[in-house]
């Protein structure tokens, strides 16, 4: 299930109206984000509002799209304390891609990116 539909998220990268970052989680593949000012320490953090177990993250994404290569993935309970990443993630060029860590249990999740193409 999307334990991130409805979810609050907040970001360090502009966004236009049309392709706000919720897009990125509404479960919805016609609609998505785009980035207008991708950068290396580009993050999206997402609040799930409560506490919950979470243990992948799937990335759909246009297979052409190549400017996101690699990102890291971090979980918290508070918001502040982030620690060390659950993943690393490196796409395939595929639409989708699916990343598998430890089971967490956390109310934020922290998407950062590594590098670009």
């Amino acid at each position: 299930s999307n334990l991130f539909k409805g979810a609050k998220t907040t970001s360090n990268m502009s966004e236009d109206i049309v392709n706000d970052r919720a897009k990125a989680f509404d479960g919805d593949f016609n609609t998505y984000f785009v980035a207008t000012a991708l950068k290396e320490s580009s993050y999206i953090t997402i609040d799930m509002g409560v506490m919950k177990d979470i243990n992948s993250l799937y990335f759909f994404r246009d297979a052409n799209d190549e400017k996101i290569n690699s990102c890291e993935i971090y979980v918290s309970k508070d918001g502040k304390e982030w620690g060390t990443p659950v993943a690393v993630h490196t796409f395939a060029g595929i639409e989708s891609n699916q990343v598998i860590f430890d089971l967490q249990t956390a109310r934020y999740v922290k998407i950062t990116n590594l590098n670009l193409k």
